[in-house]
């Protein structure tokens, strides 16, 4: 559907509501098909899962593309190849699973997503540079980001022994986190004890392993 100058005001806005509507059932049925594809991913089977994440972004890009219409090509599809990249990835496809996740990141713009294909490559590929380059990014793009710091303190402590750094990450990421009783906080707790003790650092050691037991203990309690 095209406007043209010869059509009325009320003829236009009459194709634009039309359009519109086109456009949100596309985007209301790729949704439908992203949530059979969650479903499947969810019960291991992945064969499935990619099928239905396959026709959910070629579905989504349609409306994207509707007639011109592509301001709802933006961050929100980025979650489509999310999860087409983590099915890829329980797969073992990582070259697929880094093309999504690399997709994600052009879509995005924000730091999720760096912070997503940066836990690609640790956990998946074992690739640290590129893990590293990914925090940083993240970081950039979002200062409170919890999970960029946890995987960068790591790459510090483990591949780097790079402890001075690792101990300023690990507190960054408690901090972004802002949680009690949180066991991905006494886990950095505990990491920058052990980042401590080896810098011969034992009273910042034993003082980071009880703020680590206190999280534990108020994980307890709350439970």
């Amino acid at each position: 559907m095209v406007l043209r100058k010869h059509q009325t005001e009320e003829e236009q806005l009459d194709i634009i509501r039309r359009m519109t509507y086109a456009v949100k059932l596309l985007i209301d049925e790729a949704e439908d098909l992203l949530e059979e594809g969650k479903k499947y991913l969810r019960k291991k089977e992945y064969d499935l899962a990619i099928d239905f994440l396959n026709k959910a972004i070629e579905t989504r890009e349609k409306a994207g593309n509707a007639d011109g219409i592509d301001e709802y090509y933006t961050f929100e599809h980025a979650e489509y190849y999310v999860f087409r990249a983590i099915t890829y990835s329980e797969k073992k496809d990582y070259d697929s699973a880094e093309a999504d996740y690399t997709k994600c990141v052009e879509l995005g713009g924000w730091g999720d997503y760096y912070e997503d294909r940066a836990w690609f490559y640790y956990e998946k590929k074992r690739d640290y540079d590129a893990a590293f380059a990914d925090c940083v990014k993240a970081i950039e793009r979002c200062d409170y980001s919890s999970e960029a710091y946890h995987i960068r303190a790591r790459i510090y402590f483990y591949h780097r022994k790079d402890y001075d750094s690792a101990i300023a990450d690990f507190t960054k990421a408690v901090e972004c986190c802002g949680q009690r009783g949180c066991k991905a906080c006494a886990k950095e707790f505990y990491m920058r004890g052990r980042a401590y003790l080896i810098k011969g650092d034992y009273y910042n050691a034993v003082k980071s392993f009880i703020m680590a037991l206190k999280e534990i203990a108020t994980l307890i309690v709350a439970k």
